[in-house]
């Protein structure tokens, strides 16, 4: 019998490797959350995302056709681990925020809520309190209902918080002589244990004499700009500004480095908002916001609906620049055919989105968006739900990761 032949099997042929700029270009079509997978893969793509070119083309440009939005602001639940998108809702942050975000906050987050509440939240990061003081360790010695919490991280210049935040409780009273006693207390998280709350630092400061009024009160989450915490002090409801010659605001400033208390004066001839036929009912109708360069914002609605955002400028002082001025009623004039009540400020923390939003009352689940940067305004249909504004900052996470 012939021997039999042996037939040789070839090897499959090595799959082609597609280039690495058209994988880029891909890339550039897909979502922020392939992109993040991709950079984990391989070193040389790894590189090629992480370029700066490839972050400013794919989180530049405007918001409907970033493939990563740069920044994402939405609303954290306090009692349930969930996630409302408030802006911007375009294709890509509403995919990230609603396959992402929120699947991530009912995995990771279910039952924590039940146990913490949110006491702060800024640059993406949550702090969370317990709702029963835990005895092993020493809790803040400004535990009160009036206590305003303030969140630090490194990138705001303060020192012992490398690595990790600082949180900031305040608490302020009053005094005989007419000033105003703030009392501070910090605690850091260098260690991924947790540190432990420092000693208590009062400070006084001579506040203008409405203030020790019982209904004055700062409404909105204070501005950190540069290791300063800034709160907007205003006169309660009750009080006439008659009372105060027209003055019934200020700004009280908190220097976290120095531990000084100091207050910078409103722009020259603004007086407070009073209420009229289309600003009538409760809440604030002024705010304190940062601009897109990072300096103090000031954001007044008007008797006439009318909206004017300052700026301080960055020489120091007192010295505000009218950035904007924009007439709500002319800009959309379907504000009294949907029987709008009120125009209020709707606080969402301290963010840097560069964009301030307006409660539309009578009109349920509208805000109206202000942006600082482009002078536009837009409507927004939002769910609105209670809970602690959250802000993701996508293009600075994206170009923080390390290149291997």
């Amino acid at each position: 019998m012939p021997p039999r032949k042996r037939h040789r099997t070839c090897a499959p042929a090595p799959t082609p490797e597609l280039p690495a700029n058209l994988v880029l270009e891909i890339l550039t079509r897909s979502d922020a959350a392939t992109i993040f997978r991709c950079a984990a893969t391989c070193k040389p793509l790894r590189r090629a995302i992480l370029s700066p070119d490839f972050i400013r083309r794919v989180t530049q440009g405007p918001d409907d056709a970033a493939v990563v939005p740069s920044r994402v602001l939405g609303v954290l639940g306090d009692s349930e681990a969930s996630f409302s998108l408030v802006h911007p809702i375009t294709v890509a942050s509403l995919t990230f925020a609603d396959h992402h975000l929120a699947p991530f906050m009912s995995l990771s987050a279910a039952g924590l809520l039940e146990e913490y509440a949110p006491l702060a939240s800024r640059r993406g990061l949550v702090v969370l309190g317990r709702r029963e003081t835990n005895r092993r360790r020493r809790p803040s010695d400004l535990l009160q209902v009036q206590t305003r919490y303030v969140l630090l991280t490194a990138a705001d210049g303060i020192g012992g918080c490398a690595g990790g935040f600082m949180l900031l409780a305040a608490y302020m009273s009053r005094n005989l002589d007419c000033s105003l006693r703030i009392r501070v207390q910090t605690v850091s998280s260098p260690e991924p244990d947790g540190g432990e709350w420092g000693a208590v630092k009062t400070s006084d400061h001579q506040c203008p004499w409405w203030c020790m009024r019982l209904d004055s009160y700062d409404h909105d989450d204070a501005v950190v700009l540069g290791g300063v915490v800034h709160w907007l002090m205003h006169a309660g409801a009750g009080f006439l500004e008659s009372d105060a010659g027209g003055a019934s605001e200020y700004i009280l400033t908190y220097d976290v480095n120095t531990a000084t208390v100091g207050s910078i004066d409103l722009p020259y001839g603004y007086q407070h908002a009073g209420h009229c036929a289309i600003l009538e009912g409760s809440g604030s109708s002024s705010q304190l916001a940062s601009s897109p360069d990072g300096k103090l914002s000031l954001i007044v609605v008007d008797h006439q609906a009318t909206v004017s955002i300052w700026v301080l400028s960055s020489g120091g002082g007192s010295c505000w620049v009218r950035h904007w001025e924009v007439d709500m009623v002319a800009e959309w004039d379907f504000f009294h055919s949907w029987g709008v009540r009120a125009l209020q400020s709707a606080s969402f923390g301290d963010q840097r989105t560069g964009v301030v939003f307006l409660r539309i009352g009578g009109a349920q689940g509208r805000l109206c968006g202000v942006d600082m940067e482009d002078k536009t305004t837009f409507l927004n249909f939002f769910e609105e739900k209670t809970g602690i504004p959250c802000e993701v900052d996508l293009a600075s996470r994206l170009s923080s990761m390390k290149a291997y």
